[in-house]
């Protein structure tokens, strides 16, 4: 499941055209990172494999934090655009509903907690 968010996730990016700055191709990085991780983790799950999956999961996550804080300022510079004269409180609500998706990112979060719970190791006594 994690391995498809990160698949269609840079395919909607892709049919979006966030290509446009080098900040947009972030989230085709992270998505790479967490496919990467993914696949690794299908061919061969060893102890290291699983310790660089979370820790990519948490890079991911921050990652996908910087994007959402992204959008919103974003949105709060066009807004202030429209608005010359406007306020900072008065472009907030704006500028978590605009036209950069507030939580659209928030889908990497969700592929990176998938990922990490991937990871999770079983207790059950190894069969010989």
């Amino acid at each position: 499941m994690a391995a498809g968010v990160f698949v269609f996730t840079a395919l909607e990016l892709l049919l979006l055209e966030h290509t446009e700055t080098l900040v947009q191709w972030i989230a085709f990085g992270l998505c790479a990172l967490g496919l990467g991780c993914a696949v690794i983790l299908l061919k061969s799950p060893s102890r290291r494999q699983l310790n660089a999956a979370r820790m990519s999961a948490g890079v991911i996550i921050l990652g996908t934090l910087y994007g959402i804080v992204e959008h919103v300022l974003h949105n709060m510079e066009l807004e202030l655009e429209i608005r010359p004269s406007a306020t900072w409180m008065d472009v907030i609500w704006p500028s978590l509903t605009g036209a950069a998706p507030l939580l659209a990112s928030g889908i990497l979060i969700v592929g990176a907690l998938l990922l990490a719970a991937s990871t999770k190791e079983s207790s059950a006594p190894s069969q010989a």
